[in-house]
Order: structure tokens, then sequence, then C-alpha cells
């Protein structure tokens, strides 16, 4: 039978038919993946916690700088109508169902601040928040799959954003 050399994966020589078949084998060994090494999920699934969460990775937490007023932009994208009470006390706007609105909150005057929404039906509410430029907060209201759902939204004095 005919020999064959390996030396890429330091095997020096393999013949026969088996020689060929475990050749190939360690050849094609990197492309079985975790299961095909002998390691079960569980242990795939501990070895992708060690390293970086590339793809996992929970997004950073919203951060303003403290002392600045923001602007916070709130975007109703229900088709009912929002009731938004920007100051405690004061009396609630009412945004219209698709309808967007905008204020300053924050700064050294005000350094706390909070931003409670409802709806008429007490239909829960989901509250998307994102963060487009540097001093705007923008807070996207949708219908929540379930109850309590999203109620109010804190502006900590140290430029932390709560969801309440």
């Amino acid at each position: 039978m005919t020999k064959y050399g390996l030396r890429g994966i330091g095997l020096r020589r393999i013949s026969g038919l088996r020689g060929i078949g475990i050749a190939i084998g360690l050849l094609l060994l990197p492309s079985l993946g975790p299961q095909g090494m002998g390691i079960t999920p569980e242990t795939s699934a501990q070895a992708e916690e060690v390293g970086t969460c590339a793809n996992r990775c929970p997004p950073k937490p919203l951060q303003f700088t403290p002392g600045k007023r923001i602007q916070v932009q709130v975007w109703n994208r229900t088709g009912r109508p929002l009731f938004i009470e920007k100051v405690q006390g004061a009396r609630p706007v009412v945004l219209a169902g698709g309808g967007r609105i905008a204020f300053q909150r924050g700064g050294s005057t005000e350094p706390n601040a909070s931003v409670v929404f409802w709806e008429k039906n007490e239909t829960p509410l989901k509250a998307k928040l994102s963060q487009p430029r540097l001093d705007v907060l923008r807070v996207e209201l949708t219908f929540a799959a379930q109850k309590p759902g999203d109620k109010a939204l804190y502006i900590r004095n140290d430029g932390r954003i709560d969801l309440l």
C-alpha cells in the first residue's frame, strides 16, 4: 500500500485504508464543532461565558452628563391617546396616538426629574429608551404584552436613567 505523509498535523506517515480514514478525520476535526470533539452542550455554554460577550452583551446603560439639561422626546407609538406628566403635581398632557412631544429636563436647578405616563384604560405600556444624541433621551411608548408594564422614568442627578 501507499504511504501518506501529513507533516501539517504532526504525523510523519500513515499507511493503509485505516490510515487514510484517520488522516481525513484529523483534517475534518476542527469543522465538527464542540459536539464532534466530545464536548457536551453544557460545557460549550460554560466555555462561552468565560470569553467575551461580543454577541450577547447587554447594551450599555444610558448615561447623560450630570448637571446638564437634556431634551426628552416622548413618542406615542400606539393608536390611542396617552397621558404624560412632565412635572409632579402638574396637569398631565394628552399625547395623541402617533404623536410626539419634547421638553427639557434636568440641569443644576432640577437635579432629579421624572416623567410619568399611562393610558386611560390602564393598558400596560412598554417604554423603549434610546440616546440618539448626547443631550437627547428618546422614549418610544408601545403597548406591553403583560402587566405591570412601564409607568415612569427617573432621571437621576448622576446622569443615569431608571425605568420604573
